[in-house]
């Protein structure tokens, strides 16, 4: 959707190639939020307490939602 290699990608990259998407100010910055939690986690072993886990699940469902395309109805006369 966004056309963006992410997988292939560090979270500072992902951050830095997401610059060019329009994105809600909010959602750009949970996403940079949440990648940079993970890295922590991923990392440096962190242990996150639910309550941050929780907050992260609710950014990215948040994130999808927000930026996901929207499918066109289809009118009556079609």
């Amino acid at each position: 959707h966004f056309a963006v290699g992410a997988m292939e990608m560090t979270s500072d990259e992902i951050i830095a190639a997401m610059r060019d998407v329009e994105l809600p100010k909010k959602a750009a910055m949970d996403m940079a939020d949440v990648l940079r939690a993970a890295d922590l986690v991923k990392f440096a072993k962190a242990i996150p307490e639910s309550d941050e886990n929780e907050a992260s699940y609710q950014a990215v469902w948040d994130f999808v939602e927000l930026t996901k395309p929207v499918e066109e109805q289809p009118t009556e006369e079609e």
